[in-house]
């Protein structure tokens, strides 16, 4: 058909019109675009239908489809003769679809039906055509294997649990663990096992063929809690049912408190914080979370004295205090869950004990042994009940231990004087106070203080001074007189040839520092001024020296520099008479460290750990 527009047509025209007699009806292939064979999944696939030529009226009704639906018809934008449109299988189930063209469903522009048909064999002016008909197999059915999880690595359960990796609870939500699980069947071909956290996907796990058990490395870490989540998945995207494993993230702890440090004289009165004891150590006692284990440290994060658990009604009580100091003691406690969450420090409690001393006999209760002297020793056999002993030492070159009650009595009188006191005098006053002491001074190895109070020569400052001196004594003492001792060289003392009071011998470890420390009393000697009155010598080095006139208690550090024996020794010089010395609880001890609990402590997993051998079950 020519459909030019002319004047006029037909009977008296004058002019003539040329004609086209189109009788050659349409014709369609469908064909899938992709081209294969294969089945197709629930997302279903493009097919496409080429027409011979332009059609007025081609549309989705012209077309039949079973097994499916198809939608979404579209004429190609570059090609008039070509339009597409969409496969989708019905759900659940699996077959073959067709996708087919009749005759007599659209026609050409002239008004020519398509007469080419899928029906075979063909009937009337019908024209059978093999690709009027297009076969889809598919297979919408979802996987029929169930997902379970097995295990994760950085489960920080119990670790004498057996389902240590299996409790979903951890408090370590770095990188990098290992989810283990297993399948109720092997998998079909095709299929996989599709593994998401909080609804991303992870990857696919490694299944070995033919096998029931699964892995994948999950390669995220997490602020907080998260959902594990799997399932199989087939060729065709069909999902099997959804496994779902929530795992815990346990971050915090709460610290634990110390209610009370105990000795070994009471188990129910505690030892006020910042007192003193003259008593082993033996408990610390305090509250914390269940089931929790306790971490107890004394001084330092290095020096864990003990642990214990806490029971079901939140005490906890460690009794086996390995490693405590002599001197300042101060106790502090962590608690760690299952999950290894490390709560942080609890309240301190700081107590002081008595040191041990590494030299024997520093009180003198074995009597005049285990130290050397330049002063001439006597044995007081026989202790009398007043100031006899003293008296009869500080008549002139001599030294020995007599036992504190011969001289002291807690209210001295007219009768029983305190030594040097006059009888004649009434003389009850209570111990002179000892300084503060004072601010560290510094020496070759270490540093010094003291606490002193200073006497004159009345009889009142001497019995005060006494009173002072056994205040910090008990048991036996040393005294003596170093009237006219000799150097140390053998010939008469002097500024240049001092004699020993008292010398002991002591082994060191170089690099720890030792505290040494005693309580003294003593008048004048030396040059009787400002030239004081005892030298503190240790391995051979002036650490200090004790005023005249004074009693009190000095405290020396010294770090060694040696592995080995070392002496320590009081030494003066004096021709002159009253150089009277009383000395007891002569220490040298092991230095307890500082208190550096206020800082930071260890922090959980510090290390990086290279391991070579094979699979781990915990760490």
């Amino acid at each position: 058909t020519n459909t030019t527009a002319v004047p006029a047509y037909g009977a008296g025209a004058v002019a003539t019109h040329l004609m086209t007699i189109d009788l050659t009806p349409p014709q369609v292939a469908i064909a899938r675009t992709d081209g294969l064979t294969t089945t197709v999944g629930s997302a279903g696939t493009q097919v496409s239908f080429t027409l011979t030529e332009a059609s007025s009226d081609f549309t989705l009704a012209d077309i039949e489809a079973s097994g499916g639906t198809l939608s979404n018809l579209v004429q190609s934008s570059t090609n008039p003769l070509v339009y597409t449109a969409t496969f989708t299988p019905t759900a659940n189930a699996a077959g073959t679809g067709y996708v087919r063209i009749a005759s007599s469903k659209f026609m050409d522009a002239a008004g020519n039906n398509n007469r080419d048909t899928y029906t075979n064999p063909a009937t009337g002016t019908d024209v059978y055509q093999a690709n009027n008909l297009q076969s889809i197999p598919y297979d919408t059915l979802p996987p029929t294997q169930t997902v379970a999880f097995s295990s994760m690595t950085k489960d920080s359960g119990v670790t004498a649990d057996a389902t240590i990796n299996k409790n979903w609870t951890t408090n370590d939500t770095s990188a990098g663990r290992l989810l283990s699980g297993t399948l109720s069947a092997p998998l079909d071909a095709g299929d996989v096992v599709k593994v998401y956290a909080n609804g991303t996907l992870i990857g696919t796990a490694t299944v070995a063929p033919g096998g029931k058990t699964w892995e994948i490395t999950d390669t995220s870490g997490y602020s907080a809690g998260w959902t594990y989540t799997a399932q199989v998945v087939d060729s065709q995207n069909a999902t099997g049912p959804l496994a779902t494993q929530p795992v815990n993230a346990d971050l915090t702890e709460a610290a634990p408190v110390i209610t009370g440090v105990f000795d070994t004289a009471s188990s129910t009165v505690a030892i006020a914080n910042n007192g003193t004891t003259t008593n082993a150590l033996s408990t610390v006692k305090g509250t914390g979370v269940a089931g929790d284990t306790i971490y107890l440290y004394d001084n330092n994060y290095t020096t864990m004295v003990g642990s214990a658990v806490v029971d079901g009604s939140g005490n906890w009580s460690v009794t086996a205090l390995a490693g405590t100091f002599g001197g300042s003691n101060t106790f502090a406690a962590k608690q760690v869950d299952a999950q290894g969450n490390q709560s942080a420090l609890s309240n301190q409690w700081t107590v002081t004990v008595p040191a041990t001393a590494l030299n024997a006999n520093s009180g003198f209760s074995s009597g005049m042994v285990d130290y050397t002297t330049k002063v001439k020793p006597i044995v007081i056999t026989t202790p009398s009940n007043g100031t006899d002993d003293t008296a009869y030492i500080w008549g002139g070159n001599r030294i020995g231990v007599i036992d504190l009650q011969s001289y002291y009595q807690p209210n001295y009188s007219t009768t029983n004087p305190a030594p040097g006191a006059s009888g004649a005098l009434p003389i009850q006053v209570g111990p002179g106070a000892l300084s503060a002491a004072t601010t560290p001074a510094t020496w070759s190895n270490g540093t010094w203080t003291q606490k002193t109070y200073t006497f004159g020569s009345g009889s009142d400052l001497y019995t005060a001074a006494w009173k002072t001196f056994a205040s910090m004594a008990s048991g036996k003492i040393l005294a003596g007189s170093a009237d006219g001792i000799l150097g140390n060289n053998g010939s008469a003392s002097s500024a240049s040839n001092l004699g020993d009071l008292w010398r002991s011998s002591v082994s060191v470890v170089a690099g720890k520092t030792y505290e040494f420390s005693f309580a003294y009393w003593n008048t004048v000697a030396k040059n009787l001024n400002t030239a004081g009155f005892m030298d503190v010598m240790i391995d051979g080095q002036k650490a200090m020296t004790t005023t005249n006139n004074t009693t009190g208690k000095v405290s020396i550090t010294y770090t060694a520099t040696t592995t080995g024996s070392i002496d320590l020794a009081l030494q003066t010089w004096s021709n002159q008479n009253s150089a009277d010395f009383v000395l007891d609880n002569l220490v040298f001890a092991e230095a307890a460290p500082p208190n550096t609990l206020g800082t930071a402590g260890p922090t959980a997993n510090p290390d990086t750990l290279s391991y070579t051998a094979g699979a781990l079950d915990a760490l």
